[in-house]
């Protein structure tokens, strides 16, 4: 019978994907045609990934943006947003070359909104006051549903997202053909 692991996808301090991994597994476990296991990534003591804020965002605390503490805090735990600075990474496969693996997949199309990552939404925030750009929004209602790491007001879950799927492109790893 096909095995598949669910495994969590973080081990930083805080993180949110442990109920996620589990509404997973609680769907998946009622399929017959194969087993699941849900995979604690964080019991195996990897010494990546354990920082308490994601690099991508602890950036946004220095010059020349400037966020205060609270903000790095929001940016790190919507992190799982139309997150900027990533890449897409193996290929989905079932054949891993791996004798416990039965597949690599992506779990959405590449592309693909997550929705409106946005203050309005709780997944982001920002102090316009210490940073901001021409032509990013100056009134409270604007700014609530901007995205200000891609400088956009991001699609709707699901619709097609075109700087989010050139840069999955361009940042892919390893690299597309």
């Amino acid at each position: 019978m096909t095995k598949i692991a669910i495994i969590t996808g973080s081990t930083r301090p805080g993180r949110n994907n442990q109920a996620v991994a589990e509404w997973v597994y609680g769907i998946a476990a009622k399929r017959q045609d194969a087993e699941f296991e849900l995979v604690e990534i964080a019991e195996f003591g990897l010494p990546l990934f354990d920082e308490s804020v994601p690099p991508s965002m602890a950036q946004y605390a220095n010059a020349p943006y400037n966020q205060p503490s609270s903000v790095i805090s929001t940016l790190a735990s919507g992190n799982w947003c139309n997150p900027p600075d990533s890449g897409l990474g193996l290929k989905p496969t079932a054949s891993t070359g791996v004798p416990l693996l039965d597949a690599y997949l992506w779990v959405k199309t590449p592309g693909q909104s997550d929705g409106q990552c946005d203050a309005t939404g709780g997944v982001r925030a920002w102090d316009y006051t210490a940073y901001t750009q021409p032509g990013w929004p100056t009134d409270a209602a604007g700014q609530a549903a901007f995205d200000p790491l891609w400088g956009i007001d991001d699609p709707a879950a699901g619709a097609w997202f075109p700087q989010e799927a050139l840069q999955l492109a361009q940042d892919a790893s390893p690299a597309l053909p």
